[in-house]
């Protein structure tokens, strides 16, 4: 027999040998609760530090009945409940939890370790919370106040939740995030905590993000991560005031959970299981979001650098815009609006201070599809949501995308194959009827005369909602083969021209028909000058239905 458990048994004698797994036992252990509760806790403490120093790790034999018992009492929530927090039963779990280390062999058992239990016991009674909160809800946020620190040092130190594990596993990790979601609102002050430079709850919520097989692992842990840096909810308003929010590190500390590379960030982010579903995806797409104004704001440049070379990244957001449309719901979160934001910001960043890696980041957009995705959901987001941020990022990502594609000729082959777009002319003509007014059809001459120059002078709104056709416009110029049928997808030689129009022109007049369902929405709006741009009728144009 080791010392540790020698010593021991010569504590509690014959009685604590009994405690094992069985229901008996555990019944006794409630008897102690009921009769004496401050002992109780005392032989919890005394069981988890025993534990920790116990090389054969049986001692988890004697702490789980107790914290069975324990457990059940939480769940009730009665008047044993209540006699035990009295008696400083939340500290008791706490210490238990820092203390007991219980070795496993994760090759046959998969069961989560019994360390746990005792902060699965605190988190459990917090979800039968409800405001008015009283002194039992405050007494138990107090100690898991002062412990904290030492329950973020277990938790680092433990495999179940530093490491990538099987999915029914998770649930330990999931946890944390929720739990602290309880205490910041019982205890605001506990909000300073993370304010504290050296604290690594931010770390290490990222780590279970970038480790969470299951959406419910990933999304509970973004939630808690992206409100950290920028609150916006009804729960944690006004937690955290923008000056202290300016003099956390938030970035710098998420960036240590993947040993302080962004690549590896980006990475593993584009890894998770959520992108396949707009819904789950959003608080991944917000948590972007807001880690992107940080590193504008603090001038991060590692960040940028990382994330215009994850190509992987930008074919998940993408996707997600993709399939928006088929998404119930989406229409309040607007999905849409969200990744268009970064794709326009990103790739105006990434021109004026990062050039040297704007080209890669625009190959990521056309390899992601951009065209095709804007082509199926800008129709759409301009007839039907009407936000009238939408056509200035559009008019703002064809103006830089025209000319990077000047700037960077070996980029024209990749889009030869995907213009010219219709419907996305048609929408951002649509556009152009605000809700203030139409705006004027015609802008300015420099704008039309295609100066790459000069396209990006006036970054006014109104600019790229006015000039967002004649942008892609400028981009269908530059990637045209010359004599080419100018359906999209044909390389056939052109031989005749679209009567009505006299700008489009086709190899036979099977391709024109072919064509038709497409160009009937801008033919109209086509006259042969300035090289193919159009400009807008004086009248109405109705609204297109939803795109199926």
């Amino acid at each position: 027999m080791d010392i540790g458990m020698e010593s021991l048994e010569q504590r509690y004698s014959e009685a604590m040998r009994t405690f094992t797994y069985q229901r008996e036992h555990r019944d006794r252990w409630e008897g102690v609760l009921r009769r004496d509760a401050p002992r109780a806790v005392a032989v919890l403490k005394e069981l988890g530090r025993e534990g920790s120093s116990s090389a054969s790790g049986d001692i988890h034999m004697d702490v789980y009945p107790i914290l069975k018992a324990v457990h059940e009492a939480a769940i009730d929530g009665g008047p044993l409940w209540k006699s035990l927090v009295r008696a400083g039963i939340a500290d008791g779990l706490c210490q238990t939890f820092i203390d007991l280390k219980v070795p496993r062999d994760y090759a046959i058992d998969e069961a989560p370790s019994y360390y746990f239990m005792p902060l699965d016991v605190l988190f459990q009674t917090t979800q039968n919370w409800n405001e008015p909160y009283g002194p039992t809800e405050k007494a138990i946020a107090s100690s898991l106040k002062r412990h904290w620190a030492g329950i973020v040092k277990r938790l680092s130190e433990e495999p179940d939740f530093v490491i990538e594990i099987e999915e029914h596993l998770c649930q330990m990790r999931a946890i944390i995030p929720r739990l602290i979601l309880k205490l910041m609102q019982v205890d605001p002050s506990f909000e300073d905590i993370f304010l504290v430079p050296s604290d690594p709850t931010v770390t290490l919520l990222t780590r279970y993000m970038l480790l969470a097989k299951n959406t419910a692992d990933f999304l509970s842990s973004a939630f808690l991560v992206r409100h950290l840096i920028k609150p916006d909810g009804e729960q944690l308003r006004g937690l955290f005031s923008a000056r202290e929010r300016s003099q956390t590190d938030m970035c710098l500390r998420i960036v240590k959970a993947t040993n302080r590379s962004y690549s590896k960030f980006f990475s593993q982010l584009a890894s998770r299981p959520v992108w396949d579903s707009p819904t789950e995806a959003y608080q991944g797409i917000q948590l972007l979001l807001v880690l992107w104004d940080e590193a504008f704001t603090k001038e991060i440049d590692a960040f940028f650098h990382a994330l215009f070379e994850t190509p992987d990244l930008w074919r998940k957001l993408l996707h997600v815009m993709d399939i928006s449309l088929s998404s119930p719901g989406t229409d309040e979160m607007k999905p849409y609006q969200l990744v268009m934001t970064l794709l326009s910001e990103s790739l105006r960043h990434s021109y004026h201070d990062y050039p040297n890696y704007s080209e890669r980041l625009l190959r990521s957009y056309i390899e992601g599809d951009i065209l095709a995705v804007l082509d199926h959901v800008l129709p759409y987001c301009v007839s039907h949501l009407e936000v009238p941020e939408i056509p200035v990022l559009m008019g703002r990502l064809f103006s830089i995308m025209y000319i990077l594609l000047e700037n960077h000729p070996t980029l024209v082959p990749l889009l030869q194959s995907e213009l010219p777009r219709p419907r996305i002319f048609r929408a951002l003509t649509d556009s152009l009827d605000t809700p203030d007014g139409p705006l004027d059809p015609s802008p300015d001459r420099e704008r039309m005369s295609g100066d790459s120059s000069t396209l990006l002078d006036d970054d006014s709104d109104e600019a790229y909602i006015r000039g967002g056709w004649i942008s892609l416009r400028f981009v269908e110029k530059v990637c045209y083969v010359e004599k080419q049928c100018m359906r999209r997808g044909c390389i056939k030689k052109s031989v005749a021209r679209c009567v009505k129009c006299s700008v489009t022109y086709y190899c036979d007049k099977v391709c024109q028909k072919m064509d038709w369902k497409e160009h009937k929405l801008v033919c109209q709006f086509l006259k042969d000058e300035d090289f193919g741009l159009f400009e807008r009728k004086h009248k109405h144009i109705s609204r297109r239905p939803r795109p199926q």
